[in-house]
């Protein structure tokens, strides 16, 4: 079984900010962009899960096609979504994830930062894959 990692960030409004392909082997396009359609397609049980839940990690949100896809909420309510297979360390996802939204909040508390729009740079990627080399691989 091939190891998959792919990370979405969700603004306010279900507003895409960030997405990336954290997998060490590159794969095709099509496949990936595949994978980022069911971390989408789980956004929907994980606002059913935010009335019922009062914690910002809801652990696996949703499985799809053998991959698990876990969530983390922040209180601005950006969503970081995580499609992992095979499944990884509860402690694991969420240490990544608390690192993570440390990273995000730095960007989003910019005062250069517009509001729910996406962000990208090379420097956030690169921390990005080195917080999943540290954490999930």
């Amino acid at each position: 079984m091939t190891t998959k990692l792919v990370l979405v960030v969700v603004g306010k409004g279900d507003q895409l900010l960030y997405e990336t392909n954290l997998t060490k082997k590159k794969e095709d396009m099509t496949v990936i962009s595949t994978d980022h359609l069911q971390c989408l397609a789980a956004l929907e049980p994980t606002e059913s899960q935010l009335w019922t839940q009062s914690q910002t990690y809801l652990k696996v949100v949703d499985r799809i096609l053998g991959s698990s896809v876990s969530c983390f909420v922040g209180p601005n309510y950006t969503k970081i979504l995580l499609l992992h297979r095979p499944l990884k360390p509860e402690e694991a996802i969420k240490h990544f994830f608390n690192d993570l939204y440390e990273l995000i909040l730095k960007i989003q508390l910019n005062p250069f930062y517009e509001f729910n729009s996406p962000f990208y740079s090379p420097a956030l990627e690169a921390r990005v894959q080195a917080l999943a080399a540290k954490h999930l691989h």
